[in-house]
């Protein structure tokens, strides 16, 4: 008998659940529902350490808008 674990997510409700797969196995979530943020320059939500974190990854936090969905 075989049986594997993965993840699935649904990217619009930002739900995602462990998949325990194999004989006589149930669909259970194991993870609630993430937060999502949406971050543009008029919002003044973006944190210092935020900023310094992007500036780390050389990516801008200029008129994009952004979307941070934790998890």
């Amino acid at each position: 008998r075989h049986v594997v674990d993965f993840y699935i997510s649904d990217f619009q409700s930002g739900l995602r659940a462990l998949v325990k797969a194999g004989y006589g196995a149930r669909v259970t979530p194991y993870v609630e529902e993430s937060a999502v943020v949406d971050i543009d320059k008029n919002n003044k939500a973006l944190s210092p350490e935020f900023i310094r974190w992007l500036g780390e990854r050389n990516l801008s936090c200029d008129d994009r808008i952004m979307r941070l969905k934790e998890g």
